[in-house]
């Protein structure tokens, strides 16, 4: 004896998400990470993590769950992923093990908010966005509605 309730938590797929479970580039995503990356050079050490680059010409909220890496200096070949842009500064989830200094080179990858929206007019990707944004919730699904029957 099966519940009718219990059709509607069945697993239908692997996962579900309005959100694209993709990696930004990765084989599922294929966008060409190289068409979204910006050169430049650490202007401002604030702290640890958080740095001002030259090449953001206030643009550094794009960067935002992007990556940066360091390719210059003594902490060349680390890299991080980007908490948090705003003007030229970018702020790290995490401190880099070496702390870059002024004047090292740095590779900043453009983020992604996985959002169909973004996928679509950013990136022009949409045929490879993998979430499922209209899909209905369970609360929308067991909701109480009109019966067949009038």
């Amino acid at each position: 004896f099966t519940r009718l309730t219990h059709a509607f938590t069945n697993r239908i797929s692997d996962s579900a998400s309005t959100l694209c479970r993709c990696v930004l580039g990765d084989t599922h995503c294929r966008v060409n990470l190289a068409t979204y990356r910006l050169y430049g050079t650490i202007t401002k050490v604030v702290d640890a993590r958080t740095f001002e680059i030259s090449a953001l010409n206030g643009n550094a909220k794009l960067y935002q769950g992007g990556e940066i890496m360091i390719t210059g200096g003594a902490a060349a070949g680390q890299s991080s992923e980007v908490r948090q842009g705003s003007g030229s500064q970018v702020s790290l989830y995490v401190p880099l093990t070496t702390t870059p200094a002024v004047g090292d080179a740095v590779r900043l990858t453009r983020g992604c908010d996985r959002t169909r929206k973004t996928c679509k007019e950013v990136f022009r990707n949409l045929l490879n966005f993998q979430g499922e944004p209209d899909l209905p919730g369970t609360d929308v699904m067991l909701a109480p509605g009109v019966s067949a029957n009038g």
